[in-house]
Parts: structure tokens; sequence; C-alpha cells
């Protein structure tokens, strides 16, 4: 089963995404006091329901009186990264997708989550939204709007962004472990797992590929490439000059930290 998509349908349905999962995620604690974004084990954001809850809804100008200068303060920020450091891009999208993904709090000790980029980034933003309002803008919302910036500066279109969530107070390693999908899980795994979340196939590959644009590594496909399900063949499934085109970029002796770079300008990704 073939998929071929171009980048910007990948960022348009990114964006169906984004709106999708911020609307659900929208119960919050009372207490969503500020935590250290780097020192602590969240490792960013999402609502966790707990037994004494409000009901806050999300809008567009959610910090209009509390901070409104915190869309400006983000959009500055990232753009200056941007330049210096366009992966930047990928990587926030990769976080927003393993935070709203599993519908809880991760943790970055969690080994799906240990190759995570951007953290840093996010921490970095989060600073500077405390020097100007101090305590109100949520580590859940600074990711949200600083991924919503960088696929716009990727090519991606700009989107609309209902915020107001709050950040979770408790982290759950093993639902980060169980519930997001491994690299090595089969397309019928795949799907299926998108699929309890609504994903439809196209949406699914969609995904995939817009927080895996610039480079991936090797390691991650190359068994399908050379030994697939321990047949010492390739993937059937494969299209046979892309199988070919990956073989070139990653060839059997390629070191399993090898990156491979996949095109980003209005060209397509197969997977």
């Amino acid at each position: 089963m073939n998929f071929f998509i171009s980048a910007s349908l990948a960022f348009f349905v990114l964006s169906i995404y984004t709106a999708h999962y911020i609307v659900e995620l929208h119960k919050t604690t009372k207490d969503s006091a500020e935590r250290d974004f780097v020192s602590k084990t969240s490792l960013y954001v999402s609502i966790e329901e707990e037994e004494d809850v409000s009901y806050s809804p999300l809008q567009q100008d959610y910090y209009r009186d509390s901070c409104p200068s915190a869309e400006r303060i983000i959009r500055k920020a990232l753009k200056e990264i941007y330049k210096a450091r366009p992966s930047i891009a990928p990587s926030l999208i990769r976080l927003l997708f393993h935070d709203c993904f599993i519908e809880t709090s991760s943790e970055k000790e969690a080994p799906p989550n240990l190759s995570l980029k951007g953290l840093d980034v996010i921490a970095f933003i989060k600073s500077e939204l405390e020097n100007t309002c101090p305590g109100v803008v949520s580590c859940a919302d600074t990711l949200a709007l600083a991924t919503k910036e960088a696929v716009s500066l990727a090519g991606g279109p700009k989107y609309s962004l209902r915020i107001g969530r709050k950040d979770s107070l408790v982290t759950f390693k093993d639902i980060a472990q169980r519930e997001l999908p491994s690299p090595h899980a089969t397309l019928s795994e795949i799907l299926a797992r998108f699929a309890s979340r609504g994903f439809s196939p196209q949406e699914t590959v969609s995904l995939l590929g817009a927080h895996s644009i610039g480079i991936t590594h090797c390691t991650f496909f190359q068994d399908r490439l050379y030994n697939f399900s321990g047949t010492g063949k390739p993937d059937p499934e494969l299209n046979t000059g892309f199988l070919q085109e990956l073989k070139s970029k990653c060839p059997f002796s390629a070191s399993a930290s090898s990156p491979s770079p996949f095109n980003n300008e209005g060209g397509y990704l197969n997977f």
C-alpha cells in the first residue's frame, strides 16, 4: 500500500489535527500554577482529568487581557530561531503530536520521547513569556502556538488556534510508552492506532509525513529495505523506484544513526 502526499497537504491535515485535539483537550485543573518547563519531569503539557475539575472554554483571544503580547512574543522568538535552525519545524510538530496523541501528560524519560528535540526552544520561549507575563501562559499553549508558527514558517498554511489549555501536574510514563506508535509498527498497526483517534488512512500518513520533514534516521526503516520481517528481502509493499532511492541513501553498511534527508521543496513523500 503506497501513499503519495505533498508536504502542503501534510501541513493542511496537521492544522485540522491540531484544531481537533486542542478542542478535545479542554478539561482543566483548578490549580494551574506554572512549573519550570525543563526541571520538571513533565515533557510538555496536556490536560489530565482529575476528580475536581473546572471547565474553561478555549478561545482564540484567550490571553487578550492577561497577556496580550503572548502570540507576538512567540512569533518573534520562533522566527529568529527558525532562521538559524529550520529543522525546529518538524521537531515542534512532533512534540505537539506526542503531547496530543496520548491525551495526557508525557515524560521525557519514556522511550518514545527520548529522541524528541525542541524542548530547549519551548523552554526559551516560555522564559521570554515569563519576563512579560509571569505565570500566565501555560507550557501547553506555548507549545501549541509555537508549533503553529513553525508550520507557517516551514511553508505550511496559517491557521487559527483556540487556546487556554492548562498544564498537567502529574505524569504517566507508562501511558506514553504504551500509546505512542512505534516506528517499527506495521501498516495495519499504525492505521488501527490512528483510527482509534478518528484519523483516516490519508490523514494518518499526512500527519506522519508532516512531523518527519527534513531528516529521518536510517535505523527506523532499514529493515524494510533489506530484511523485512526477517525474510532477508525488502518489504514487498514498497514501490520499486522508491526502494532503490532509499537504498542509495541508506546502504546496508550505514550507521544506525545516519540521518537521511527528505525533500521539502514542494516534492512528495512516499510511505
